[in-house]
Formats: structure tokens, sequence, C-alpha cells
């Protein structure tokens, strides 16, 4: 029997980490104790009743203990009142006896209390210590890994296995508390980001100091072409949205681009090319070309530059795809399937770079389905299938995340364009199949975020293409119900942003569509 010693207090969790990743345990280690669970999801069913708001305290050893074999009382102490186990993996920690140990140990204490692991660094068979995975057994891992589930993503795992509540519940919770916290930090990032700009570019007292302010002013503009801006997206802030993308590529263009290193380039590229999109869904297909443009040179010659660099690669492939769409949405046929070919070329090199990310999955299912849209009309049989891989691709991608909820809407949209497919080739049966699958995806998902108006605005061409499906069987008071409900979704957003043109669209289309389907109704 083991000898369990005093215990002085109670710990939510246990960190286990070789010496050579103390940094990062010390960093997870911040992160978990200053994490607050969202109170609604304290009442949740699969939570821990004991577990507090915060997850602190959370134990982590910072001695160096004598012998591999022998735990001092105070960590075993910890281990006995610790609820969880969150072991750091990496292959030096696959190495470590004293990990190893403290494994050992925590299960013969708590053989019914989870372990979860932290993977940081090299392949899991490489990585897991052998008495993390008993019977060949891999546990599920919060990926922290260049390409893996990201920080923010990892680390809702980590605070979903500690307190038993469902990762899903936590990302959805953390999408909004961003979305309630995202307008009063577009000020503060705008005017932080031109007193910065302003920095870098003032003669300062040293090289050194201004380097400091480059980088400080960077990880601002790369807070606003990311999180920022995927929040602005959401709300449907599109005027909002644009104007941080301006004053992004404007930090930019007022520097030597010369001057500029790979990484900044890069950004300037992306800057530009979400400029693009913003100007192609307001109807601004020309400046939007020219932007695209502009960002693919710019990609072009990066990647040229380093053809092993993933991260570049995504950027260039997201251009090359954004080529594509305006060039079909323009009718140029033959020019969309030449960027959509390049594009898949791209996807196809990221996915050997990458081969187990879920973003470059998703990245190859887009190119799969960018085949698809060229195909749905004029060749729709052989459109089924490129759909059909497509919609394979994004599942998988999807699984890989470890978040259902994660890629909402672009799953939705793969049965979306293979119904329209099968619609095309005669099959309704299953094109109103894959409407349903489409239905119970976008449901899901709005019902954790009612406020997300990408969801809603894919939930509302939903309630349009079941009415045509009506329509087509000739059920035409079934057709209206639909259109009246898509009519009522987009009305809700466009009082919600008035300023949205692509909304305001929608909304006289729908208009359109309800004058038509009535008409036959008299």
């Amino acid at each position: 029997m083991l000898d369990q010693g005093p215990v002085a207090r109670r710990y939510t969790a246990f960190i286990s980490y070789s010496r050579h990743d103390s940094a990062f345990a010390s960093r997870i280690h911040r992160r978990l104790e200053s994490y607050v669970l969202p109170r609604r999801l304290m009442a949740s069913p699969t939570s821990r009743r004991d577990i507090p708001r915060k997850l602190s305290p959370i134990f982590r050893d910072k001695d160096e203990l004598p012998a591999a074999e022998n735990l001092s009382d105070a960590v075993r102490a910890a281990l006995l009142q610790s609820d969880t186990l969150v072991v750091i993996c990496s292959p030096a920690a696959a190495r470590s006896l004293w990990v190893a140990r403290e494994i050992e140990v925590f299960r013969e204490l708590h053989p019914t209390r989870p372990i979860l692991a932290a993977l940081i660094d090299g392949e899991p068979a490489q990585a897991f210590p052998p008495p993390l995975t008993p019977g060949d057994s891999e546990p599920l891992a919060a990926d922290f890994r260049r390409g893996g589930d990201g920080n923010r993503l990892a680390l809702l795992k980590l605070a979903a296995g500690i307190t038993g509540v469902e990762l899903d519940d936590l990302v959805q919770r953390d999408a909004q508390s961003r979305v309630a916290r995202v307008m009063a930090v577009t000020a503060v990032s705008v005017a932080g980001m031109l007193a910065m700009s302003i920095a870098t570019t003032l003669a300062v007292q040293s090289r050194m100091d201004a380097e400091r302010q480059r980088a400080k002013a960077e990880r601002l503009v790369d807070f606003m072409l990311t999180d920022l801006r995927s929040e602005m997206e959401k709300m449907g802030r599109l005027g909002a949205q644009t104007e941080v993308d301006r004053l992004a590529f404007e930090y930019y263009s007022d520097q030597d681009l010369r001057k500029l290193g790979p990484a900044s380039l890069d950004r300037r590229a992306r800057a530009l090319h979400l400029l693009g999109r913003d100007d192609q869904d307001a109807g601004r297909f020309d400046a939007a070309t020219a932007k695209f443009r502009e960002a693919w040179k710019i990609s072009d010659q990066l990647v040229r530059n380093d053809p092993g660099n993933s991260d570049r690669l995504l950027t260039y492939a997201s251009i090359q795809s954004s080529l594509g769409e305006i060039a079909l949405k323009r009718g140029d046929r033959s020019g969309a399937q030449k960027w959509f070919a390049a594009y898949h070329v791209s996807a196809d090199r990221l996915l050997k770079l990458r081969p187990n990310d879920p973003k470059v999955l998703r990245e190859l299912a887009f190119a799969k389905g960018s085949v698809c849209v060229l195909e749905h009309r004029t060749e729709p049989k052989a459109g089924v299938a490129d759909c059909l891989e497509a919609l394979r691709l994004m599942e998988k991608a999807v699984s890989l995340s470890g978040a259902p909820g994660k890629f909402a809407a672009e799953l939705a949209n793969r049965h979306a364009w293979l119904a329209d497919t099968y619609r095309e080739v005669g099959d309704r049966d299953s094109a109103r199949r894959h409407r349903g699958a489409e239905e119970e995806i976008l449901s899901v998902a709005l019902k954790a975020d009612p406020d997300d108006m990408t969801l809603n605005l894919h939930w509302s061409a939903l309630q349009r293409a079941y009415a045509i499906l009506d329509y087509d069987a000739g059920r035409y008071r079934s057709a209206l119900d639909r259109l009246m409900k898509a009519r009522a979704t987009l009305e809700r957003m466009t009082r919600i942003e008035p300023t949205n043109v692509m909304w305001q669209s929608r909304l006289r289309q729908s208009d359109q569509d309800l004058a038509f389907i009535r008409s036959r109704l008299n």
C-alpha cells in the first residue's frame, strides 16, 4: 500500500512533466490556473460539482527531485489530493522515469480519475510515456504542437477534461465571450496599432528598441487579421471588419517593403486578401480581383523562396481559391478552372507537409469542393464524386479537430453543394437527405451560438434550397413556408447590421422569391 502521507490542500490537477519541458509546464500552469469556467456551464449535468469556477489550485513540482524511484512525501500528497493528472508529453517526457512513476502512482491511487495528455513535441508514439498507453491505447491529447489544435482549443480540451464539461460547450461559450469583448477591444486595438505604427517609424534610441516596437505592432496586426476579424465576421460587421483590415494593410504600406521580412510580407498579403474578400462581399468585383492579384504576387514569391513553409503555403492556397471564386462570379469559367487547379495542387502540397492537420484537410476539402462547384451544373455526374470526396475530407477535418462545432458552417456547406449536385442529376431523394444532414448540423450549431451571423446566413440559404426542392415536387405551400422562414432570418440580420450589403441583397432576392411562389398559389 502506498504511503499517502498528510494532506494540506486539494488540487484540481497535478502537472507531470520532464525538466526539459519546464518552460512550457510553467506557462500551461499559469493559463490553467487563470482559466474561469463560464458560470452557465457550472450547472452542466456532466461537470463535477466540486470544481470551482477557477481551476486553481493546480500542483506543479518546481524542484529537481533526487531519485526517479522514490516520490517525496509532498509529491505523494499532491497526487493523492489531485482530481486530474495532466501529463506534458514530449520525447523527453517519454524517456523520463520520474514522469512514468508519477503516472503509475496516480493510477494506483485513483484508478477512475482522468489522466490528460498535453502533446507539445514529437509524434505520439515517441512522446507518450509508456504508462500513459497501457495496452497500446493512446489517450485523446490536447495538441499544442505547431499545426495541431492551436493553443486556445488545446487549452479548452484540458479545461474540459479537468471539469468534466463537454468540450463543444466550452468552445461555444469561449467564442461567445470573445464576441462580447471584441467591440471594446477593437477601439483599443486600432488606437494601439496606430500608436505602435508611429513608434516603429520614428527615430528611436537604438535598433533594438525599434525591433521590439515592431514586434509588438506586428503581434497586434496578427490579432487584427485573425481573432478580431473572425469575431467581426460572426457579427456581420462588414464595415468594421473592412476598417480593421485597412488599418492592418496601411501599417505595412507605410513602410519600406524592401526592408520587410518574409513574415511581414505574408501578413501584408493576407491583409490584401481579406480586403479583397470584403470588396467581393460588397459586389465590387474589379477591386476584389485587383487586390487578390497583388496579394498573389507577394505570396507566390514567398512560396518560391521557401517552398517548405506550410504557413506561407496556406496563405497562398487561400488566395488562389479566392481568385478562382471571383473568376467564376464574373463568368470566366476558364480562369476559374485555372485557379482552382492551382489551388488543388497547393492543397495537396500542404497535405504532404501537415498530413493530420485539420486546417489543411479543410483546405483540401475546399479545393475538391471547388471542382464540385465547377462541375455541378455542366457535368453533374462527375461533380457528385468530387462533392462526396470533399464531404469526406471535411468530416475527417472535423474528427481530427476534436471539436464537433469547430467547422460547422464548412461541413454544412459541403452537404449543401452535394445536395445541389444531386438535384442536377435528378436524384431528389439524395438531395433532400443531404439537406437534412445540413439542417441538423446548423440546428446544433445555432442552438449553441444563436448570434453567429455566418451560421444564420447558411440557415437562410438552407430554407431557400428546401423551398426549391418543394417547388420541384409541386408542394408550393411548403415552399412558401420555407421562403418565409428564410426572409425572417435575413430581416432580423439586416436589422442588426443594416449596412451589410450582402445581406441586403439576399433580402431583396428573398422578396422576389416570395412574389414568384405567391403567383403560383394564386
